[in-house]
């Protein structure tokens, strides 16, 4: 669980638990593999992701937990980061032992209670794991583990930003705290190629790399884009709000982020499960933007076209799978 990089690390134990020969039962959020959220194995081994929106991770009785981080997000359902933290708290009450990223506060402080049964990891000093980056290619990394400063296994990502090297070392430390050997796991990590709709590249459009990505949370659109941009310098995001209670509670954090792309159009709100809220719009949100425009979602296509930045990405969680589609069509040649 956790506000971000869930799929992708249940994507990654599931790679790691296949490579140990294993044979995980594999329940994720995002297309993995040949195309299905579903990965059917043995019955000994279950890796899930479960969300924490309306308390729906409280239903399952995990041996090993994991979480990712905790920010503030379906601010219509918790009213407060304190009522999220508690929500957390109780869905690893019983677990054996939860591996914990303390990089973020409220994390850190859930860690706090569960004692000898937390195992905390981090970028930085102050927690008992610790992942330290040996070396950067422009799609991965080289990544040692350790544990009280001592090494204790360094493995390969082929997959680029910073925070799937936290996801890749959140989901080592997993499979260790379940006997998986280091060999599976370097194995494991090393075939993982990525999974749906998590900095996806469709392809090139004319010299334009073009990527999708869900992110939908300042969290996530702050690091997709920082990742984007190291790669290949500049970037224009098309940008689908979800939720219009999520965009008015994390205006703020919406603008801050966005602000850092290029070039930027915003389309209609995704309304979700919502009714609109009056002065929740993409209008407002592009003015709040320097040099942001807002546009219908079916010009979507039409904007990319005419950025000029290096890379454009696709973002957002609301339906924009036709204009995926288009794009697809587009760089495989097969409309004009």
């Amino acid at each position: 669980s956790g506000t971000h990089g869930k799929s992708t690390t249940t994507a990654m134990l599931g790679r790691i638990f296949s490579a140990a020969s294993l044979l995980p039962t594999v329940l994720c959020g995002a297309r993995i593999d040949a195309g299905g959220c579903l990965l059917r194995g043995g019955s000994e081994y279950l890796i899930y992701e479960a969300c924490e929106y309306r308390d729906s991770f409280l239903h399952f009785s995990p041996t090993c937990a994991i979480i990712t981080n905790i920010e503030l997000d379906h601010t219509d359902y918790f009213s407060s980061l304190s009522q999220l933290e508690e929500s957390f708290s109780a869905s690893v009450a019983d677990a054996e032992c939860a591996v914990i990223s303390v990089d973020y506060p409220a994390a850190r402080r859930v860690a706090s209670i569960l004692g000898k049964r937390a195992l905390t990891i981090s970028a930085l000093d102050g927690s008992e794991y610790r992942y330290l980056v040996l070396s950067r290619t422009p799609g991965g990394a080289e990544v040692a583990l350790l544990h009280r400063e001592k090494e204790l296994l360094s493995f390969r990502i082929s997959v680029g930003g910073e925070y799937n090297i936290a996801n890749a070392s959140i989901a080592a430390l997993a499979a260790l705290s379940q006997g998986v050997s280091p060999s599976a796991i370097v194995d494991g990590l090393r075939e993982f190629r990525g999974i749906e709709k998590r900095m996806e590249r469709l392809g090139s459009l004319g010299g334009t790399e073009i990527y999708r990505d869900y992110a939908h949370h300042p969290g996530e659109i702050r690091a997709v884009l920082g990742s984007i941009k190291a790669l290949c310098g500049s970037v224009g995001v098309v940008f689908r709000p979800h939720t219009y209670t999520r965009t008015r509670d994390l205006w703020g954090g919406f603008v801050k982020e966005l602000s850092s792309a290029d070039e930027l159009a915003i389309c209609d709100i995704y309304p979700a499960r919502e009714d609109p809220i009056d002065g929740v719009s993409a209008q407002a949100l592009a003015r709040d933007i320097k040099g942001a425009v807002a546009i219908p979602t079916d010009e979507a296509v039409r904007f990319i076209r005419s950025f000029s930045s290096r890379a454009v990405i696709l973002m957002g969680a609301g339906d924009l799978d036709s204009a995926e589609r288009e794009i697809s069509a587009l760089i495989k040649g097969e409309i004009k």
